[in-house]
C-alpha cells in the first residue's frame, strides 16, 4: 500500500515484510523544457528511500496508510495498519540540520476485534479503521 502527502511530497510505502519506506519527491530532479507549449510528462524513478521503518509490522504485509499533517505541516502523522492486526503510528518530522525529514514509529497496538486490518482513514480527526472478522467486514473507530 501507499500514501502521498501532496504539501511536503513525502510518498510511503509500505511492503509485504512489514517495512513502511519514505521517499521524498522534492529531491528529485525537475524535467527540462524546450519551450514548446506542449504538456511536460516526466517518470520519476526514484532511487532510494529516504527513511524506513524496519518491521513497522512485524514480518506481515502492510495493507493501508493514511498521512495528516499536524502543526501547519511541519509534523506528519503517518498511521499504517497490517495483517498483523496492529494500528501503528509514525511521526515524521522535518530535521533542518540534515534539510531531510526523519520519520519514528511513536506506537503501535492491536486491535483485537477485527483479525485483519485492510483499511485506515482520518476523517474529523477520528481514527477508523476497516477489516474483518471472520467473513465480515468491519469498520472501527480507534478514538
Amino acid at each position: 500500500s501507499c500514501s502521498f502527502e501532496n504539501e511536503s511530497q513525502l510518498l510511503f510505502v509500505g511492503d509485504s515484510r512489514g517495512n513502511i519506506a519514505m521517499f521524498d519527491a522534492n529531491k528529485q530532479i525537475e524535467p527540462s523544457s524546450d519551450g514548446s507549449d506542449k504538456a511536460v510528462v516526466a517518470i520519476v524513478y526514484i532511487e532510494e528511500a529516504t527513511g524506513t521503518l524496519k518491521n513497522a509490522h512485524g514480518k506481515e504485509h502492510v495493507t493501508g496508510m493514511v498521512v495528516s499533517s499536524v502543526n501547519n505541516g511541519l509534523h506528519l502523522r503517518l498511521i499504517s495498519v497490517g495483517l498483523d492486526g496492529c494500528l501503528t503510528e509514525s511521526n515524521v518530522v522535518f530535521d533542518s540540520h540534515r534539510n531531510s525529514y526523519i520519520i519514528q514509529k511513536a506506537f503501535s497496538r492491536a486491535i483485537s476485534s477485527l483479525s485483519s486490518l485492510s483499511h485506515v482513514w482520518v476523517i474529523d480527526g477520528r481514527v477508523i479503521v476497516g477489516g474483518f472478522q471472520g467473513a465480515t467486514f468491519s469498520l472501527w473507530d480507534t478514538t
